[in-house]
């Protein structure tokens, strides 16, 4: 029932332990397959620019497999980009 903005917000929120941050522009929307409970499944990811003032400590979401958070400069991104998904690699060359 969320609308996309508040779910990548909450989800921002979760994988990261953050406990504010703002949306930006929608950067891109992925999709990739995947099977849950003998069923396959096409989601929709929306990506988007968001922003934070806080000063607290990033924390990976270990439950969703998440085992590392970090921040990356914009000039770090190409080489982030050589060694992640394509559906990530797209999100990244959508960052201006």
């Amino acid at each position: 029932g969320e609308a996309i903005e508040e779910t990548a917000v909450r989800e921002g929120q979760e994988e990261s332990s953050i406990s504010t941050i703002e949306t930006g522009e929608l950067l891109c929307i992925t999709h990739h397959p995947y099977n849950m409970n003998g069923e396959d499944i096409l989601k929709d990811t929306y990506w988007y620019k968001m922003k934070t003032s806080s000063t607290e400590s990033l924390k990976p979401q270990m439950e969703e497999g998440i085992d590392e958070v970090r921040w990356f400069s914009k000039p770090d991104l190409a080489s982030i980009a050589q060694n992640t998904w394509p559906s990530v690699t797209n999100v990244l060359t959508n960052i201006k």
